[in-house]
């Protein structure tokens, strides 16, 4: 296939097997490859993959292979799946393939589209196909037997939650140790949630966090969950998240949000009208940056951006560039059942994510807002970039695990926290299973029955599949942290939640 010349080809339903590409040192020519990949990607192959052949296989050390994976999925960004494995018969070479692309942080990530496809050659050395791709499903972090990963994958929500009497090193503290177990365990992904003035949920930096605790992991993809837009100058938002997106090695998603808690609106000077509307310039601003170089004016009443007079030879300019080209992928939260948000979301292709504090009949409405805004937008709105939030407890039974969850910090977060800050306006109103359901029958056990997953594995399994099936499906479950004021239990659940309560879900796909 040559690019230069002839007519153009358009091929359907063909996967572009790419050659990778070397300088003349024998090094991985990567400006290359990415002219490699938008080329193939603009004939429309519907999928591409990466080290495509024994002879690019045999030519990369481990180092070159992760890379290689890493730049394809990131280049790609989604528009096709990236399949990663060597085209040849060898079963090792196979499996060394799928394992790089597993300990590729972005390849774990971005919309799931990385998959893990092989070509086995029976003979008389080869045991047969099932067995082989099992083990390339062990390898790659899959439980599938034909190496895909589900539909649905397993993330963490943090805001995080803890009592105001704890101090905040020791919450601190917990939040990372939480987060490294989870990465541990094989959680995909984790949001790291951002206010100024709310004594429960303590993160005002949620960048400064993510970049303490993101050298004791090795592959969970880490959001701001939210930033809040209004309060921070977009340029520099555009500078701190593009230089966390560089610490990270592209393992970051950009959550932005309105944000409309009065003391934080009013510690900063909003007036409450405008969140929303600055939300929106702000980020606009943020691209604009990120994909443009200076100069540039950009006029507006609230933060006019210009820099009309670089001096390039000298690296004076505008902000820094992401890693993630053209920018980290944008995910944004939805509460209402008629959320502007969720409509944007599908309208400009951002991720929506859906808020625990919701209960599912509203839920349901969120979708129905992305689908309609990706129509407007001339979008195909794709429930595999869905994330819903649920507070999740699993124990050894369900007596166990609904005794605990009406005792423990589940309850005291709702019973000092959230029963009282929803019920000040009537927020409360988006927990109800009908509209005529007496607020007073908001109870604890009305949000385990109602709300929350709670049970053993097989009860929490099934839940999860109601609600999975209530909404027409979705892309990852988010897990809402709580403060540990029992560790061993919350430790438990999460390795539950991971290795007994998942592998019962597999086949929603």
């Amino acid at each position: 296939m040559s690019e230069s010349g002839g007519s153009t080809f358009r091929p359907r339903g063909i996967h572009a097997a790419l050659v990778t590409p070397f300088r003349s040192d024998e090094t991985l020519d990567e400006d290359r490859l990415a002219s490699h990949l938008e080329f193939v990607l603009a004939s429309g192959v519907t999928g591409v993959v990466a080290i495509g052949g024994c002879g690019e296989y045999l030519n990369l050390d481990d180092h070159e292979r992760r890379r290689v994976v890493q730049r394809t999925v990131q280049i790609v960004n989604g528009r096709v799946p990236v399949i990663a494995g060597a085209l040849g018969p060898s079963t090792r070479e196979v499996l060394e393939v799928g394992c790089a692309a597993a300990a590729v942080p972005a390849a774990l990530a971005l919309n799931r589209r990385l998959l893990k496809l092989v070509r086995v050659r029976q003979g008389p050395d080869h045991p047969g196909p099932l067995k082989e791709l099992m083990a390339i499903a062990g390898c790659s972090g899959t439980s599938r037997a034909d190496g895909r990963h589900p539909l649905m994958q397993l993330g963490l929500f943090m805001m995080p939650l803890h009592p105001p009497d704890k101090p905040l090193a020791q919450c601190y503290e917990e939040d990372r140790e939480l987060l490294v177990l989870a990465d541990e365990l094989g959680y995909h992904e984790a949001w790291i949630g951002e206010h100024a003035t709310m004594a429960w949920e303590n993160i005002p930096a949620p960048d400064q966090f993510i970049a303490r605790v993101f050298p004791e992991t090795k592959h969970i993809r880490f959001g701001t969950g939210v930033v809040l837009m209004a309060q921070h100058h977009p340029a520099n938002t555009a500078n701190r998240v593009a230089q966390l997106d560089h610490l990270t090695g592209g393992r970051i998603n950009f959550g932005i949000g309105v944000g409309r808690v009065p003391t934080d609106l009013e510690l900063f000077g909003i007036d409450g009208q405008l969140p929303e509307l600055l939300m929106f310039r702000a980020i606009d601003l943020i691209l604009a940056m990120w994909t443009q170089d200076p100069p540039y004016d950009m006029p507006g009443q609230f933060w006019p951006i210009r820099v009309r007079n670089p001096v390039p030879d000298v690296g004076l300019g505008g902000p820094l560039k992401p890693f993630q080209k053209p920018h980290p992928p944008i995910a944004v939260p939805g509460m209402t059942a008629q959320s502007r948000l969720m409509r944007a979301a599908g309208e400009r292709g951002w991720a929506p994510m859906s808020s625990n504090l919701v209960h599912p009949r509203f839920v349901k409405s969120h979708w129905d807002q992305v689908a309609g805004g990706a129509a407007e937008g001339g979008r195909t709105a794709d429930r595999s970039t869905w994330r819903i939030a649920r507070e999740i407890y699993v124990d050894d039974t369900t007596v166990a695990a609904r005794a605990y969850a009406r005792r423990g910090s589940l309850a005291r977060g709702y019973e000092d926290y959230f029963f009282k800050l929803f019920g000040r306006n009537g927020q409360n109103a988006l927990w109800k299973c009908r509209d005529d359901l007496p607020t007073s029958d908001l109870t604890l056990d009305y949000m385990i029955d109602n709300m929350w997953l709670v049970g053993d594995p097989e009860s929490v399994a099934s839940q999860i599949r109601e609600l999975y099936e209530r909404v027409g499906g979705f892309g990852t479950l988010l897990w809402v942290t709580h403060d540990w004021d029992d560790a061993d239990r919350w430790r438990r659940s999460m390795r539950l939640l991971a290795t007994e309560v998942m592998p019962r879900l597999t086949d929603l796909a």
